[in-house]
């Protein structure tokens, strides 16, 4: 199934000209909020990006993935999984981005000059302090052009890519160069605004507006539009909050709002129509908005400086959620009321926080070592109530987008110093904090408290004073220490990350609650009047407020038509659950809008009962920390037409056999699955044998099943009960010929005058995976489990028996063999285990992809041997440097065995991996996490 497409449309310019230009692009169904993982790969960072990582991810609630760099040095793979998967890729281009991020290739409109001259265009020296070379307007044109064909030509044989991002945040790094007097060549870069630090005009000839023309325009097919980035342009003040004495001053919400006025009215000169140039409307479809508010107090404010400890949503912190809402509102007003608008805005709530290097330790020369003494207004970790309200308060104000960053952890280096480093809901290999311990514990993901700070010392586990932060979480007290245990160490890290994994545990829900809501949701803007949007109110309803309170947040919403009104509400507060609330709305504000005492509550998909005095409709709701909710006023005289609703949450799978309803959709092929997916009558009227169908779109359209529903109707007599039924799919066995990603789409038949039929389908992804030798014939997998009994020298039974230069084994590491090469120039064997007769020989004509997980001190070469059942022997050397252990633990193969070998066919009594580093005369570590040989 290919994502649907939307048609641009250049509005008439105001200046000179009206054009209309269409161009083609991939677009998220319209009905769909998407949620992007940002910082998802970046140049070579982007090969950890396979299909289960991405599977993952939309197991998640995720539709897609943000990646940077070159398409076809270091995209072109996670494009490839994309398409096969229906995701969906944001590209940040190195393309174009070099006309910005790169030292030796920058250019920038020199405004000091012409247009028609030939200094019209500049690029400094790396410094910004001279100016190295200028060239003429039509050598800029050349250059890009020639870069958005080259990007085009590359591009267009992928579905996935939705838009390209580029100059990340440039309003606020142009502003403040042009407010650092330290350069006057740095005030033009990124070539976007001019240099009117109010920020209030695009620069029709800069880079920016050139490159989204040419990108839209040069082909009639058209492809992905360009976007930009925003953050926040703002001073903090008073001048110290929290220990921080305030940065240099950058804005206000002002500026932020004339920023976003400009970018949304971005013009194209036209310098080849010659003067007087003609300007054409330009402006962009959406903007992307990082929006970072959560910080961490400084360590020393807090416990010698303030008179209580900073805690959870502490007034500290509620000071910075406010100071950043302001600036949300002054970003989202203006693209909400533009006469052209309004514009979407794809908002990146902050899920990532500092956690490690010299923003967090400071060197103590007493003890020769550092300690924690983390500064103030770096970021912190949200905790999952604080993330889920970061998300709701942006869906609050319009956002069509959510786009969490940053998926990935990083580190910022100069030179050989840590300046800090970054934890996101992933690990540095896209790898969950609490995933067993061999399958990180020698990969990317540095273990050291330096990069990841004790959870019993830092927010949002720990509070300064060591007492709880986070009301709602209870750290486990840390593994006793143990002298001479060799799993001290691995106890002591699954302690540490499995804090650290929370927050990627809690978003799964939190995008599930995005999911549901978003067939309405995404259609609706605030309801504006007299260009101020409208308010509802909303208050706490307990009989004693609570510490650390934070008042909620309402706004009206409603269509296109303005016939109906809508409110969304967010718990801002995210310190307790169960938080009781009284909302008010007053019908005579919304002429026209149907109100009764009763409300259709979109984030749980039934009617909610209220009550009415004077005109004044009133609903009294609970929401858990940062939770949201949706309501649409209806008239319970007139009703709701009936209108189906089914989002991809709502399918899941079951395996027959042990009746499991799978948390990850995935199975081995020829393991039976039963496809269900819940149906819901988002109307008060019934009804009768509505057809439901399963299909599968991985390629064709293939139908599977189909079923009959019925439904009752909502009820404003049976009020908070959904209206639901449950299709119930005929079972699926995947044979091999399914191995990898199936794609199914449930889909109910077309009713007459159903209000909005877009969400009437959504989709499952299904990962059918190969099946194992060991695990299926053997019923134990090679995954180097430790011996309960009649234990080795070498701790596993997945491996039969060792020769050569072995020694060493330690199993200071749970599921992984651990030895020592003492000569690892010679023929080092690992003979696993296969079984104890005939029935259990590998059948190489069945199994025959050979992989393994695994790293050597020194750069090893890996053979691989068998015996076959009639005595005669094979081997295949796997010499390619892509295909060695090395010192970083990784995934290798899968080795098609037949392929690289006519001899693998047949009957296989014996299998073993050699292993040999014939350049290094040193002991070697070899560490194997497991062994596969599948379909």
């Amino acid at each position: 199934m290919k994502l649907s497409t939307v048609v641009r449309n250049l509005f008439p310019a105001i200046i000179l000209l009206s054009v209309v230009s269409l161009a083609l692009a991939v677009a998220p169904p319209a009905n769909t909020i998407p949620i992007i993982s940002m910082k998802t790969g970046q140049g070579t960072s982007s090969f950890d990006i396979t299909m289960d990582v991405l599977c993952m991810l939309l197991w998640h609630n995720f539709d897609g993935i943000w990646v940077e760099g070159w398409l076809t040095l270091h995209q072109e793979e996670p494009a490839i999984l994309c398409d096969s998967a229906q995701a969906i890729m944001i590209l940040a281009p190195s393309n174009l981005l070099e006309l910005t991020n790169n030292t030796g290739l920058r250019w920038a409109r020199y405004t000091p000059y012409g247009i028609q001259t030939g200094s019209a265009f500049m690029h400094p020296d790396a410094e910004f302090h001279s100016i190295d070379s200028t060239v003429y307007s039509t050598s800029m044109l050349s250059n890009i052009e020639s870069r958005c064909s080259a990007l085009h030509d590359q591009s267009v044989e992928y579905d996935c890519i939705w838009y390209y991002d580029i100059f990340n945040e440039a309003a606020a790094w142009q502003l403040a160069y042009m407010l650092n007097d330290s350069s006057a060549y740095d005030d033009y870069f990124p070539s976007v605004f001019s240099q009117d630090t109010n920020m209030t005009e695009v620069l029709p000839a800069g880079i920016f507006s050139w490159v989204k023309w040419k990108s839209d325009t040069l082909y009639a097919a058209g492809g992905p539009t360009v976007s930009c980035c925003f953050s926040m342009l703002h001073t903090i003040e008073p001048y110290e909050w929290a220990g921080y004495p305030g940065g240099t001053p950058l804005g206000n919400p002002h500026t932020q709002a004339n920023s976003v006025r400009a970018y949304f009215e971005t013009h194209y000169l036209d310098y080849p129509s010659g003067f007087p140039y003609n300007e054409y409307d330009n402006f962009p479809e959406h903007l992307d908005l990082n929006t970072y508010p959560v910080r961490l107090a400084g360590y020393y404010w807090q416990t010698e400086v303030a008179d209580s400890i900073t805690v959870l949503g502490s007034a500290t912190d509620l000071w910075m959620l406010e100071h950043y809402e302001e600036l949300m509102d002054s970003t989202f007003i203006p693209a909400g009321i533009d006469e052209d608008g309004p514009f979407p805005i794809h908002y990146h709530p902050q899920a990532f926080g500092r956690t490690g290097g010299e923003a967090i330790f400071v060197y103590d020369s007493v003890s020769a070592d550092t300690i924690l003494q983390y500064g103030p207004y770096h970021y912190r970790i949200p905790s999952p109530a604080e993330f889920r309200m970061l998300c709701n308060i942006g869906l609050l104000r319009g956002a069509k987008g959510v786009f969490p960053y940053s998926i990935r952890s990083y580190s910022g280096w100069k030179d050989d110093t840590l300046l800090h480093h970054d934890t996101g809901l992933l690990d540095e290999d896209l790898i969950p904090f609490d995933a067993p311990y061999e399958d990180w514990v020698y990969r990317e993901r540095p273990v050291g408290d330096y990069y990841y700070a004790p959870p019993d010392s830092i927010p949002p586990w720990t509070a300064a004073d060591d007492s709880q932060f986070d009301p709602l979480y209870s750290l486990p007290s840390r593994p006793v220490n143990v002298p001479g245990s060799q799993r001290n160490i691995e106890n002591y890290q699954l302690w540490k990350f499995d804090a650290y994994g929370r927050l990627w545990n809690s978003v799964r829900g939190t995008f599930r609650q995005i999911a549901w809501v978003a067939p309405e949701l995404s259609r609706l803007w605030w309801w504006f009047t007299d260009r101020n949007y409208s308010r509802a109110t909303i208050e706490y309803d307990g009989a004693i407020l609570p510490q650390y309170f934070a008042e909620p947040h309402i706004r009206v919403f409603t269509d296109s038509t303005e016939s109906t009104c809508y409110l969304f509400y967010v718990n801002r507060f995210c310190r307790e659950d169960g938080n009781p609330f009284e909302i008010e709305v007053d019908a005579d504000d919304f002429s026209g809008a149907p109100f009764s005492e009763y409300a259709l509550d979109h984030s749980r998909r039934f009617i909610i009962e209220g009550s009415e005095t004077s005109g004044v409709f009133t609903f009294l709701d609970t929401l858990d920390a940062g939770e949201a909710r949706l309501l649409q006023m209806f008239d319970d005289d007139t009703g709701l037409p009936a209108d189906l609703r089914i989002t991809d949450p709502d399918i899941f799978v079951v395996i027959p056999a042990d009746g499991d309803t799978l948390t990850v959709n995935t199975s081995v092929a020829g393991t039976p699955f039963d496809p269900y997916a819940w149906v819901y009558n988002m109307g008060t009227e019934p009804l009768s044998n509505i057809k439901v169908y399963l299909e599968d779109i991985t390629t064709d359209t293939t139908l599977i099943d189909s079923v009959y529903l019925s439904f009752s109707g909502l009820s404003t007599g049976s009020c908070y009960q959904t209206d639901r039924e449950l299709a119930s799919f005929r079972t699926i066995t995947p044979d091999t010929s399914d191995i990898g990603v199936n794609i199914f789409r449930v889909y109910t038949e077309r009713i007459q005058d159903e209000p909005d039929p877009s969400d009437n389908s959504a989709t499952l992804v299904y990962m059918v995976r190969p099946g194992d030798y060991a695990t299926e014939i053997l019923d134990d997998p090679w995954d180097m489990t430790e011996a309960t009994s009649s234990i080795p020298a070498w701790y596993t039974n997945d491996i039969d028996t060792l020769t050569g230069c072995w020694g060493g084994y330690t199993d200071s590491i749970s599921g992984m063999f651990e030895g020592v090469l003492s000569n690892p120039t010679t023929a080092n064997a690992l003979y696993l285990n296969t079984g104890t007769g005939s029935s259990d020989y590998i059948d190489a004509d069945r199994f025959h992809n050979l992989s393994l997980a695994g790293m050597s001190e020194t750069k090893t070469v890996i053979t691989v041997h068998w015996l076959d059942s009639h005595e005669n022997t094979g081997y295949i050397a796997l010499t390619n440097p892509a295909d060695t252990l090395r010192s970083v633990a990784a995934d290798l193969g899968p080795w098609d065995l037949t392929s690289l070998s006519g001899s693998w066919t047949g009957d296989m009594q014996m299998f073993w991996l050699q292993f040999t580093s014939p350049n290094s005369m040193s002991p070697a570590d070899v560490r194997i996490g497991w062994v596969k040989l599948t379909e």
